[in-house]
């Protein structure tokens, strides 16, 4: 793993500086690029360095390079214009380091991210045509209703999302996401499911677990998902 500090422009002033954004970077020459970012506020190693032990587990599975960021609102700017503007910028970047990254100058690039995080995604996957897949992780919608539904019906990647029956937060709003799309769509295209047990934070170790499968499950080809023995504990 490496640190790098990158930057993003928040807003569409141009005049204002651009905000530095620290950078966590696990390589893997496979030529696949996976993003990942936290929900509203999230640091960018997360509870128990979840998201450190998430990066390296999907490296050592062979599924691609991963880069990590936090997520973090921005004094004087709307958390809805912050978050997507954070995501696109940081994937330009990485797109621009690819070959250091994962080895290739035009990777497969995929993205994962948890509750304001998995929004910002849901709202920028239209900029990127070289993104095969999105994996949204109890999504809300801090980065905007109409910017998430605008973007999902012109992706025609697949869309994999997953939330707890118990989650509070964004309630049945996961189940509409995983409906929105270009006509025609196959339905392996469009996936939802929903964990028993489980909060909006996937509290608990099993729980956590769970959540280390997802990304073999929307970015590989781990079946069933939920699985009994895959994945790795993230945290008690």
């Amino acid at each position: 793993m490496r640190k790098e500090i990158w930057s993003y422009s928040p807003s569409r002033d141009r005049r204002e500086a651009p905000i530095p954004l620290p950078v966590e970077i696990h390589p893997h020459a496979n030529g696949r690029l996976i993003i990942n970012m936290p929900g509203w506020d999230g640091a960018i190693d997360g509870y128990q360095q979840k998201y450190t032990k998430l990066a390296e587990f999907l490296v050592e599975q062979g599924l691609g390079a991963v880069v990590r960021c936090g997520n973090h609102p921005v004094d004087r700017v709307d958390f809805e214009d912050a978050c997507k503007a954070q995501i696109r910028d940081l994937t330009k970047t990485a797109l621009e380091k690819a070959i250091s990254i994962c080895g290739s100058p035009t990777p497969e690039l995929y993205f994962m991210g948890f509750s304001a995080g998995a929004s910002a995604m849901a709202a920028t996957a239209q900029l990127f045509p070289q993104l095969k897949a999105l994996l949204l992780m109890a999504p809300s919608t801090d980065a905007g209703y109409d910017s998430m539904k605008a973007s999902l019906s012109q992706f025609s990647g697949a869309v994999s999302v997953i939330v707890g029956a118990a989650d509070l937060v964004v309630g049945s709003f996961p189940r509409e996401v995983a409906t929105w799309g270009p006509e025609g769509l196959s339905a392996r295209s469009r996936r939802l499911v929903v964990i028993p047990q489980c909060d909006h934070q996937f509290r608990g170790a099993r729980n956590g677990q769970i959540l280390s499968q997802a990304p073999l499950w929307a970015f590989g080809d781990l079946d069933p998902f939920p699985h009994p023995d895959a994945g790795i504990i993230l945290y008690d």
